[in-house]
């Protein structure tokens, strides 16, 4: 019973806590004091999101065109440009190994941390949301199987894997696992940038994406276990530039993330643990979530969590629950109040809505650290391995620090998450329009999502406000 009330009093005082008039500039070592309090930007972003909903609504009465009617243009990609990006792919995967193992052991001198987690893991998920998603070309372990693959049949070998079925209940689960892992690591681990540490987890990520594809083949493996083909495939959604399923073609249409499709068991619970870590690393280290890792320390044996491993990894889970149960609850509450069975058929409709959710939290969270952390790329391009060379003369070029300021990052942050859930509301809206027979009953089917929205909204703005020094 102590135990209950003690975790019952963390998540009031999170609560409490977090409504603060601050904000921060996340990787700026400095507090920001907004011109106003944050409540009132909390209030007026939260208006904004519902009178975007109004004027969908009052706009909006046609269901969007076949995906085939708005192509601009149809591109075949010349062969050897397909070659050149599979060819960098495995360069780069080779140049990050070999600077992990055979660099420095500073990363801030070493390419591989800031080549993994600055230039790949930041700045390709922006261009794959909007731009269009490269990494089926760039993926080196994807043209390495392949390329085996090819040369095995070279050799007069006719099965180049064992075909094993996957288990259709298990869906995408695998990878909602790997992105709660991947975040724990980012986030929560205590040197997730050693080059050593980053070098390990390559070797250990490769092993698994080889015995995976020569276990079920490489679709079926890349189709539902591969985190990052996933991860990548769903910022594309949003991309208006598309390749076609064999890559020999770019074509120009209508986001996908306009069109409803069958979501696989796991499906919604990938797309909110593409949520649920951007928005934990924003609440990790915070006044709050100190409170909270507080509270857990008393509530375990001295001594047992002395790195925080477990309470991190208890507290970004539960961040992935909540949203996951709130966006469950809201479809359960759909289907009752329109009298229509189906809750889960309402949560896989809405899956692709909440995509620009994921995107403008991203692009709050991330926007900083790549414009400053990226200048260091240049640095690191003429001296990989930390040994005083200089191959292109860019070694020991300053970061300007000054490109963009706090007040600067914060409006960023705040456009981007208000866009991300305005755009959410429009395409909520739209697949509504698609899926129900008249614009009535589609207002209906949005309303309470767009409860929700308002909700995550609010939640999002007091996340990224929080001082964190």
């Amino acid at each position: 019973m102590n135990s209950t009330v003690r975790w019952c009093g963390s998540v009031f005082w999170i609560i409490c806590g977090t409504w603060q008039q601050w904000g921060h500039a996340h990787g700026f070592g400095e507090r920001y004091d907004l011109p106003i309090p944050l409540s009132y930007f909390v209030v007026g972003a939260c208006a904004t999101v519902l009178l975007t909903f109004i004027a969908v609504a009052m706009m909006g009465h046609k269901p969007p065109a076949p995906q085939a009617a708005i192509r601009a243009f149809n591109w075949r990609v010349p062969r050897v440009a397909h070659l050149f990006c599979q060819t960098l792919g495995l360069g780069l995967l080779g140049l990050t190994t070999w600077t992990a193992w055979a660099g420095t052991g500073d990363p801030l001198m070493n390419f591989a941390p800031t080549w993994i987690w600055i230039a790949w893991w930041i700045g390709l998920s922006l261009f794959s949301a909007f731009v269009g998603n490269l990494w089926p070309a760039l993926d080196p372990w994807r043209t390495s199987f392949e390329w085996m693959q090819a040369l095995l049949r070279h050799l007069g070998c006719t099965r180049t894997t064992l075909g094993w079925v996957w288990p259709q209940p298990l869906g995408v689960w695998p990878a909602v696992f790997l992105l709660l892992g991947w975040s724990w690591l980012e986030v929560i681990y205590a040197l997730p940038s050693s080059p050593h540490r980053v070098g390990w987890a390559i070797v250990a990520f490769s092993l698994l994406q080889w015995i995976g594809m020569f276990c079920f083949g490489r679709e079926v493996w890349q189709g539902h276990a591969d985190v990052f083909a996933l991860y990548f495939a769903q910022l594309g959604r949003l991309a208006p530039v598309r390749a076609s399923p064999d890559g020999r073609h770019l074509i120009l249409c209508r986001p996908a993330m306009m069109s409803a499709a069958t979501a696989r068991a796991g499906e919604v619970g990938f797309v909110f643990a593409m949520l649920a870590t951007v928005l934990f690393d924003g609440l990790h280290g915070s006044a709050p979530w100190l409170m909270f890792q507080a509270v857990f320390d008393r509530g375990v044996p001295r001594g047992f969590d002395v790195n925080g491993y477990i309470a991190g990894g208890l507290g970004l889970v539960l961040v992935w629950l909540c949203l996951t149960l709130a966006y469950g609850l809201t479809c359960w509450m759909t289907s009752r109040w329109l009298k229509t069975p189906g809750s889960t058929q309402i949560a896989q409709l809405f899956v692709p809505a909440l995509l620009p959710i994921a995107v403008g939290y991203l692009v709050a969270h991330n926007f900083s650290g790549l414009i400053i952390q990226g200048q260091h790329l240049l640095t690191l391009a003429s001296d990989p391995l930390g040994r005083q060379w200089n191959l292109w003369g860019t070694a020991g070029r300053p970061i300007d620090i000054g490109l963009i300021d706090a007040a600067t990052t914060w409006y960023v942050a705040l456009t981007a998450i208000v866009l991300g859930h305005g755009v959410s509301v429009w395409v909520s809206h739209r697949l509504a329009l698609a899926t129900v027979p008249t614009p009535a009953a589609a207002i209906r089917l949005c309303v309470p999502l767009t409860v929700l929205m308002i909700g995550y909204t609010a939640l999002s703005l007091v996340a990224i406000a929080e001082p964190l020094v």
